[in-house]
């Protein structure tokens, strides 16, 4: 994984029974740069699904994550993923 991306958590959508994630979050402090996306398509391809807003940086008072605006919804629960 290139430094600052993290595996998504999936989140449970209760009304569609599915889980769902928005994509590779950026946690590095500041806003993401064009080689950081190609470091992350390097790894795994040119499909992979980045977060947007995350990629504002964790400084930025906008920044959040799919499974933090998701969690806020109704028809969403955060699952703990058991290894």
């Amino acid at each position: 994984m290139p430094k600052n991306w993290v595996a998504p958590r999936p989140v449970f959508n209760y009304s569609t029974g599915r889980y769902e994630y928005g994509g590779m979050p950026w946690v590095g402090k500041k806003r993401t740069t064009p080689a950081d996306k190609k470091a992350l398509k390097a790894v795994f391809g040119n499909k992979v699904k980045i977060d947007g807003p995350s990629t504002r940086g964790t400084l930025d008072p906008k920044y959040s994550t799919f499974d933090e605006r998701a969690s806020k919804k109704k028809d969403y629960k955060q699952t703990v993923v058991a290894k």
